[in-house]
């Protein structure tokens, strides 16, 4: 299908083992896209073995999403969403502040089943520093709060600390 997308991002060689030259082996990390946007958690790694008739693939691993006719021309800019974050957050926009935009598939559950998915164009804003508390008091993590905003309303679906939002 033409709207659907995977680009190589990097590859790992990892060497042989001494005394073993057909035992290395190498990892290749895709991102998926969608009608040329990245999707959200579109991430595929391919591992190949190396033998002496070539590399094998050994494993993959990642989640191919389909998606049903998203619009991906948004309807707020980049600077707006980050404007409707720092409103939410109270906090100033500075250089540090980073949004990208994605499309992306929620799943929708109801007393802890899967009842649906939702799925939308979203500006993806890290804003600023987060302190993480725990029970035995700050917890040293960098991290930031972020927020996922649906590029078409500005409405944000989610906000929190960007380590701690379970998905």
């Amino acid at each position: 299908d033409k709207d659907y997308e995977l680009r190589l991002d990097s590859m790992v060689e990892i060497p042989a083992w001494e005394g073993l030259p057909e035992c290395s082996r190498r990892l290749d990390f895709y991102s998926e896209y969608y009608k040329g946007v990245p999707v959200y958690s579109g991430r595929y790694e391919f591992q190949f073995y190396g033998t002496t008739q070539g590399p094998r693939i050994i494993n993959f691993t990642g989640w191919f999403y389909t998606f049903t006719n998203i619009d991906i021309t948004p309807t707020i800019s980049s600077n707006t969403a980050m404007k409707i974050f720092s409103k939410y957050q109270n906090a100033t926009i500075d250089n540090t502040w980073k949004c990208k935009l994605y499309v992306r598939e929620y799943n929708l559950q109801s007393k802890g089943k899967k009842v649906g998915v939702d799925q939308r164009l979203i500006y993806e804003v890290i804003g600023p520093p987060a302190q993480h508390y725990m029970d035995f008091g700050v917890y040293d993590m960098s991290a930031n709060f972020k927020a996922e905003i649906d590029a078409h309303t500005g409405q944000i679906i989610v906000a929190g600390n960007s380590d701690f939002i379970a998905y």
